[in-house]
């Protein structure tokens, strides 16, 4: 059946009015963008009745510059005093508290070494799976052998891991692995060795790691009750300083 065609002068009206009324909402967003930034500060969220849970930013741990930090966007600057949480923070600018990475290029080449281990708790039906020669051979393959491979790509991609590693030409990456059946436990030990500008701490961590993370994955379908207890750094030298865990965690 036919329509009759609106009037012009309705069409018009119509357009006009969505307009006006487009034009009033983008001047309504624009004066909440602008308001939050740093010369009218956003206004104080209420945390009555909440727990500090709920609102980390009213918790008296958290630092007092960030919880006054008000910002709209990449625009927004940072509070003074913000530089303060930079203070012995080697990835924080202590000009504008953002993250970043260490310029090393003054530093000395030099032969560097790291040492770090995971503990993998194992419960009793995996356990039961380690055989005479101190691997278990499962429906995947060997475990641990699995798992040194998976720590050692994962040593050698680090720094696509973790934001502020610089890439480093691993010179060697070493595991060890060591069943305590008497504990239930499995200490996988990996030893990052690198001649560079900047330690290797982080590949040695990332090695144990992924090891203890790739028996898990391999292991998962027997239990789901393992557990990677600890993570941590033993030995560090080459560089500006040293570190030795003398008692073990």
């Amino acid at each position: 059946r036919c329509v009759a065609p609106l009037p012009p002068w309705t069409t018009s009206a119509a357009l006009s009015l969505f307009t006006r009324h487009t034009a009033a909402r983008a001047s309504v967003a624009a004066s909440l963008f602008w308001s939050s930034g740093p010369e009218r500060p956003a206004p104080e969220r209420s945390c009555a009745g909440r727990p500090p849970a709920a609102c980390p930013g009213s918790h008296p741990a958290f630092p007092s510059a960030v919880r006054g930090f008000r910002g709209a966007g990449l625009h927004s600057t940072h509070p003074a005093g913000l530089s303060s949480l930079s203070d012995g923070l080697s990835h924080v600018d202590p000009d504008t508290g953002a993250p970043t990475m260490v310029d090393v290029g003054d530093k000395s080449v030099t032969a560097r070494v790291a040492v770090a281990e995971s503990t993998l708790f194992l419960p009793e039906a995996v356990m039961r799976l380690i055989g005479t020669d101190g691997e278990i051979h499962g429906a995947k393959g060997p475990v641990f052998a699995t798992a040194i491979i998976a720590g050692t790509m994962g040593a050698k991609r680090t720094h696509d891991l973790i934001p502020f590693c610089h890439p480093l030409g691993l010179e060697s990456c070493k595991f060890a692995i060591e069943v305590k059946r008497d504990a239930s436990e499995v200490l996988i030990r990996c030893t990052a060795k690198v001649t560079g500008k900047t330690g290797v701490e982080m590949e040695a961590l990332t090695g144990a790691s992924v090891a203890a993370l790739a028996v898990y994955d391999m292991c998962k379908a027997v239990s789901h009750d393992m557990a990677i207890v600890r993570t941590h750094l033993v030995h560090k030298s080459g560089g500006k300083s040293v570190f030795n865990r003398d008692t073990p965690m």
